[in-house]
């Protein structure tokens, strides 16, 4: 599964999460799971996660700069 998280970099969400922020990514599938997931231990290890800092044209697509891995806690 993929899930797109807005924020400028791995630092910038792993920071977040560390402060205890509530952060969200969003599943964008439309083949079934897409939705809202919360970064936390009810995320699935082994997620891709696309950060992305504005959205497409459409004002609904993001546009990822980078991918990372979901391992539980954090992004690697």
């Amino acid at each position: 599964m993929k899930i797109y998280v807005y924020g400028k970099s791995k630092n910038d969400i792993n920071g977040r999460l560390a402060n205890g922020e509530e952060v969200l990514g969003y599943n964008f599938s439309i083949f079934g799971g897409g939705g809202w997931y919360h970064l936390d231990n009810t995320l699935e290890v082994g997620t891709i996660i696309a950060t992305y800092t504005k959205k497409g044209s459409d004002d609904y697509s993001p546009i990822a700069r980078y991918w990372y891995t979901w391992n539980g806690t954090a992004l690697v």
